[in-house]
């Protein structure tokens, strides 16, 4: 593992890249790295007509929401937040509602269309007896993948697992637990904290599709037997033509070696959080046990041994102030051929969006955790996306911390 000191070279190198870095991380940088430098521009893009930049949300507008109305306040969990579509968005959630009297909770994921501010149900699912709780939850294009928990239960073992569907057809399901192998013996996935989703290429009757997860693993075979946190990937191909449960339609793909191919595995007690990928790599946040301290990790895992590069390092929880480890509950990242800039929020009660940024060459210095000043992204919590192959300033949504049960639409912010 590489350790990229970012303070230090900040500290070095501050006056001689204060300029060059405003020009990268400011403007319309973005995925394509077309940016104009200016460092303004497309940051102060409008929510609802208001604009979001320079830290407030200007123009006295209204905030654009997207609205669960059967929302029970003190009841309902967010669990997940997912879009797709490339010209329109469509955002789709994950919600959890305990049931008294069973054993399980109930289950909804929900849609907003792009011309509609209402996310009406598309799936429920009442764990009438299973208490294996549903995680996460992702979108590539009209496929909805669920990551649910599995079972350290003596006796009711079980691997967590991912369910993918389409939206216009949720009865039809295929399955996948998460098991695989690492260099001392099979393991499974035992819950899912966060997942990603994403197509990568093909024909219609041969797509390709990668799943990271990032979540606690158990030993099943070999010595020792541990717990760890883990990040594992799963390779398909899927036959866009048929339906999802007709024979062969998704199923691994041709040199895939497990349902969850291992790409990292943490150490003892260190706990791994939040994954956002893009073209080059994969981002997560590890909480080092021993040192107390949080690092945002890239990982490149196209290599037979995955390399892993530090972005940065704190002591310090950039949500709060405080000297202790951030607990991230979500990633998403902005892609540029200059600096990747990384958004992370949490769900600990911590409010607003923590970020970085990142050059994947090296040759710049990482910025480090610094949370966003833009007064909308104070009311976030829980979950956050980005609009697909967005720039700086473009649309992003987050849940509401203001306001439980909703998902606000603002834009995403310059670093600070």
């Amino acid at each position: 593992m590489s350790i990229f000191d970012s303070k230090s070279k900040l500290t070095l190198l501050a006056l001689a890249m204060s300029v060059a870095l405003t020009g990268c991380l400011g403007g319309s940088g973005g995925s394509n790295g077309s940016g104009d430098g200016s460092g303004s521009g497309s940051t102060a893009g409008s929510t609802g007509g208001g604009s979001t930049g320079g830290g407030s949300t200007g123009g006295g507008s209204s905030v654009v929401q997207l609205h669960d109305e059967t929302w029970d306040l003190g009841n309902d969990r967010l669990l997940g937040l997912a879009r797709h579509g490339s010209g329109s968005d469509t955002i789709t959630i994950l919600k959890g509602t305990p049931k008294d009297g069973q054993d399980g909770d109930i289950f909804s994921v929900r849609s907003a269309a792009p011309d509609s501010t209402v996310l009406a149900e598309i799936k429920n699912i009442d764990n009438l007896n299973d208490t294996m709780d549903y995680a996460d939850v992702d979108t590539m294009e009209d496929y909805v993948v669920l990551c649910q928990d599995g079972s350290n239960t003596s006796g009711y073992t079980a691997a967590a697992s991912l369910q993918i569907f389409k939206r216009d057809d949720p009865s039809k399901v295929v399955t996948f637990d998460l098991t695989g192998l690492d260099a001392y013996g099979r393991f499974e996935m035992r819950d899912c904290h966060s997942i990603d989703a994403r197509f990568t290429g093909g024909t219609s009757t041969a797509y390709e599709a990668v799943i990271y997860t990032v979540g606690n693993s158990m030993m099943t075979s070999g010595s020792p037997m541990t717990n760890n946190d883990r990040v594992v990937r799963t390779r398909l191909t899927i036959d866009k033509t048929v339906d999802v449960d007709a024979s062969g339609a998704i199923a691994l793909k041709s040199g895939a070696t497990d349902n969850a191919e291992n790409l990292y595995k943490a150490s003892g007690a260190d706990e791994l959080a939040g994954i956002a990928a893009n073209n080059y790599g994969v981002y997560f946040t590890l909480n080092d046990s021993v040192n107390s301290e949080t690092s945002l990790l890239f990982m490149n895992p196209n290599p037979t041994t995955p390399t892993i590069s530090t972005v940065t390092t704190t002591e310090t929880d950039a949500f709060t102030g405080l000297e202790q480890m951030m607990r991230i509950s979500d990633i998403a990242v902005i892609e540029s051929s200059d600096y990747d800039l990384i958004y992370m929020t949490s769900n600990y009660g911590d409010t607003g969006i923590v970020m970085a940024a990142y050059d994947r060459s090296g040759v710049k210095p990482a910025r480090t955790f610094a949370k966003s000043t833009d007064t909308l992204t104070e009311r976030c919590e829980d979950r956050l996306v980005l609009k697909y192959n967005g720039n700086v300033g473009d649309k992003m949504w987050c849940h509401d911390a203001t306001d439980k049960g909703n998902i606000l639409e603002l834009n995403s912010p310059v670093y600070p």
